[in-house]
């Protein structure tokens, strides 16, 4: 429960500071007599907060889509039947690896 009540704070924190740096609110203070005494008004721009949320609704639906697509042509070129390898190694001539192969068919190990 209390792990609950702390991820909630933090999803208004972070509301609070993602709407103060995309301008989806303003607070200011107002005097309210002459008694010295303020006020807090806060000012919510909906229509800025609901034109930015379709957006990242659309960023993040253009990105899900992207990875989905990246996904499909890995699986498509995994699924394509690789050559098989030769297992023995191909040496030049006059090397070492060769010079080995000539003597293991003189023993009769490469029949």
């Amino acid at each position: 429960m209390k792990n609950l009540v702390f991820f909630l704070f933090l999803l208004l924190v972070a509301f609070a500071v993602a709407g103060y740096f995309f301008g989806w609110y303003q607070i200011t203070g107002v005097p309210s007599g002459t008694s010295g005494q303020h006020r807090l008004q806060i000012d919510l721009n909906t229509s800025k907060i609901r034109d930015d949320l379709h957006r990242g609704g659309e960023k993040l639906a253009d990105g899900i889509e992207r990875v989905k697509e990246s996904a499909e042509k890995t699986k498509e070129a995994n699924a394509k039947p690789k050559p098989a390898k030769d297992t023995k190694p191909k040496a030049a001539d006059g090397s070492f690896f060769e010079f080995l192969g000539r003597i293991g068919e003189k023993a009769g190990v490469n029949q």
